[in-house]
């Protein structure tokens, strides 16, 4: 009777594996691809998409598809998607392109910065938008990168702060960077 028990229990977590991937709940398969741009890169992936097109209103698109080195923080789409509401019709309409600026500025370093240089110790950057960011490697399960300094976004009475991320994918390497994907987008 236990051998039936267990074997329930492994269909049924195949079953919600699968029902996760096909619900855009996995893990990206972006691969490094260092003869190619970072947004080449990333525009090469579907779960990359919002950001992507973020980047492209934000006027950002130039810097990142040559110059360089960078080191990208990137939201999927799954992470944009948790966004409130508000705060996603605010970025996305045309008259807020500096807020979004601000923003996807808030994801960008200066440099290449993979994890591994970090030494296990947690270290702070400074974006290309002026704000820290502490990326954490102490805990190799749960990398997280966290914003301060800064001021909440707000649109009417609504205000978000969504200050902190987890690393989903690391050390994604492109010609004029590195990539590091994050499970939700950062709003200082």
């Amino acid at each position: 009777m236990t051998h039936i028990l267990v074997a329930r229990r492994a269909v049924l977590s195949l079953g919600a594996a699968g029902l996760l991937a096909a619900c855009g709940g996995g893990t990206p398969e972006v691969q490094s691809q260092p003869q190619r741009t970072i947004m080449e890169v990333l525009a090469s992936d579907s779960s990359f998409e919002r950001f992507v097109e973020a980047v492209s209103r934000s006027g950002q698109l130039q810097a990142l598809r040559g110059g360089g080195p960078y080191t990208v923080f990137a939201f999927t789409d799954s992470g944009w998607n948790g966004l409130p509401v508000f705060l996603r019709q605010s970025l996305l309409d045309p008259s807020e392109s500096q807020r979004l600026a601000s923003v996807m500025g808030n994801l960008v370093v200066d440099g290449r910065h993979p994890i591994a240089s970090l030494g296990g110790q947690p270290r702070e950057f400074t974006t290309r938008a002026g704000t820290r960011l502490t990326v954490d490697p102490r805990n190799a399960e749960r990398v997280t990168v966290a914003s301060s300094g800064g001021r909440a976004m707000s649109a009417g009475a609504a205000t978000a702060g969504l200050r902190s991320a987890r690393l989903v994918r690391q050390d994604i390497e492109a010609s004029n960077g590195i990539i590091h994907v994050l499970d939700s987008i950062i709003v200082p």
